[in-house]
């Protein structure tokens, strides 16, 4: 599934780890993602983290996280090798985690978007809030 602008990821279990990565010629774009979060975590995680990544931040039980990605795309990627960006939350085994779809179902707390054109003085801005169990 595409990402969208913004995002909220809920409940998700204790000890998960939001994971994001983007893909694709870093001579082509420039990204950087801010994290903050209800345990006092407050950071910028840099380019050289998220590409080709995966950045890993935790989110504990009873924790919430905002997580804030601008990507600029400065230059065309080459035909057939967009840039890539895919975050998700992942369990203690790695696996995607299932959250609300808002419909009393679940959907898996993963997205990934491809871009193939420059984005001007337009940045691509992705926002996922991520609120974890109390347990």
């Amino acid at each position: 599934m595409p990402c969208k602008p913004f995002i909220i990821w809920r409940p998700v279990p204790d000890k998960s780890r939001f994971q994001a990565s983007v893909k694709g010629d870093d001579n082509f774009f420039d990204v950087q993602m801010d994290v903050e979060s209800s345990s006092g975590l407050s950071k910028t995680i840099p380019e050289d983290e998220l590409a080709p990544g995966p950045a890993e931040v935790p989110i504990n039980a009873g924790e919430h996280a905002t997580f804030d990605l601008l990507l600029n795309i400065t230059s065309k990627p080459q035909a057939g090798k967009p840039v890539i960006v895919d975050l998700r939350i992942v369990d203690e085994n790695d696996k995607v985690v299932q959250v609300g779809d808002g419909h009393g179902g679940t959907r898996p707390a993963q997205c990934a978007s491809q871009f193939v054109d420059v984005t001007g003085n337009k940045p691509v801005g992705i926002v996922v809030v991520a609120v974890a169990n109390k347990n």
